[in-house]
């Protein structure tokens, strides 16, 4: 007996964590870049990515910042197809992970797609 309630008590405490991590996919528009350094002392959080600002809109039922996403300086080809892309004015999509939070509430970007 103690062992099921010690099953359910982890279940009950995992369970609300794994159903608000989502990945999830919009359409967006890029608004304004804002890379950040390797060093910065005013927010030492924030170096090496690169925040999107896109339309605002949400991604999907989480609770990741609408207007922004962060992409990690370790993923430049992402960066490289994103310029490409934007410069190009083709169709964007970002996928981001509710559960990657590099900084604030900005949800980190995992994949793009490009029409």
């Amino acid at each position: 007996m103690k062992y099921y309630m010690l099953l359910f008590v982890i279940f009950v405490g995992i369970m609300p964590q794994i159903a608000r991590t989502q990945s999830v996919r919009r359409t967006i528009t890029i608004t304004q870049l804002h890379p950040i350094a390797a060093v910065r002392p005013a927010s030492p959080k924030h170096i090496n990515l690169t925040r999107i600002y896109v339309n605002n809109g949400k991604w999907g039922n989480t609770d990741c910042r609408q207007d922004a996403a962060d992409l990690r300086k370790e993923d430049s080809h992402l960066m490289a197809i994103l310029l490409a892309a934007w410069l190009n004015s083709k169709s964007i999509t970002i996928e981001v992970d509710s559960s990657l939070r590099p900084a604030d509430t900005v949800c980190q970007v995992t994949a793009l797609f490009v029409k």
